[in-house]
Formats: C-alpha cells, structure tokens, sequence
C-alpha cells in the first residue's frame, strides 16, 4: 500500500509477535514507504472471552502464536497493557464479548487496562458486540475508548459522558436498550 493509491493510514487492531510494530518503525523511519501505520498487539482475553482456547481441546495452554492472550485477573490485565506498551503498540485490544449481551471481562477489569494504558499514553480498542461491555468500556474510558462490532449492539445510541480531565468529546455509542 502506498500513499500514492489514496492509502493515508491503515489500522492493525490486533496482530501476533508485535512484527506490526516493526513495520511501523519501519515506515516512520524511511525504511519503507507506506501510509502511517496503528497497531495492537494480541488481544486481551479471558475464559469464556472470544480468544479462550479452552472451548477447543486440542489447545493445551495458551499457544504463543494465538491473536489473543489469557488475562484472568486484574493483575494480569495490568501486567500485559505494561509488555504491550514496553513493545511499542499504539492500542491496546480487548477482546470481551463473544456473542449477544455478555460481557466476559469485569468491569474493574476494562477500567484497569484503561488506566494503565492512558498512562502510558496509549489508546484502548475493544471487541464488544454487546451491549453490556460496550458501557462499561466506555464507562472505564472516559469516553477514549473505541468500541468495535458496536453497531450490531442495536440501532439505537446512548451518549456516555467522559469525566476525564483530558477534555476529550464524550463517546457516542450503539447500545441494545437505551435507559429510559
């Protein structure tokens, strides 16, 4: 892809061995030609998270080369928003809903890669086709957080309020039933 075909930017929110990063660097520094590069490492999941090999038995662990890494605490959430950004990434990916209204990653859980991320200045991407999470995302977000599969969460939009002193616009998002 060159800038020369109309490709200005391209977004990579989700990839294995952080070899984006490197095209990234790559690009930026002259290497290669190509439009700005934004990538996301593995997702962060958990079990019963859409990235959990347990549901496949032929999984024995966690395989190194999956798109997505088991976090399933807190803790762990925080420690890998911390090698992620070390890494280089420019989002950090949460994979939670898996199907419908349920939200597999906690809530404290959401908010704890929020925090840790925008600390480092790092933005956050979640997978949520609910919902259920894609509030709480937002919630955990201060309105900084992208939700992605959001329209399948229903046709109508509920406004969530950012409270964050960044001054950022709120988040404006699909949700299945809008609190009345």
């Amino acid at each position: 892809m060159r800038a020369a075909w109309g490709v200005t930017s391209i977004a990579v929110p989700g990839g294995k061995w952080f070899t984006d990063v490197t095209v990234r660097q790559a690009v930026e520094g002259g290497l290669l030609k190509g439009p700005r590069v934004v990538v996301a490492g593995r997702a962060l999941s958990n079990y019963g998270g859409i990235f959990d090999p347990d549901p496949y038995p032929a999984f024995e662990g966690i395989p190194a080369d999956t798109a997505g890494v088991l976090c399933n605490t807190r803790d762990e959430f925080i420690r890998e928003t911390r090698r992620q950004c070390k890494r280089g990434v420019d989002l950090i990916k949460v994979a939670d809903s898996t199907w419908g209204d349920a939200q597999t990653v906690a809530d404290d859980e959401i908010a704890a890669v929020v925090d840790e991320a925008h600390r480092h200045n790092v933005k956050v991407t979640i997978h949520s086709r609910g919902s259920t999470s894609t509030r709480a995302a937002a919630k955990a977000g201060h309105g900084r957080v992208g939700a992605r599969h959001g329209l399948s969460a229903g046709g109508r939009w509920i406004r969530t309020s950012g409270s964050g002193a960044s001054g950022e616009a709120d988040a404006i998002l699909p949700v299945k039933d809008r609190p009345r």
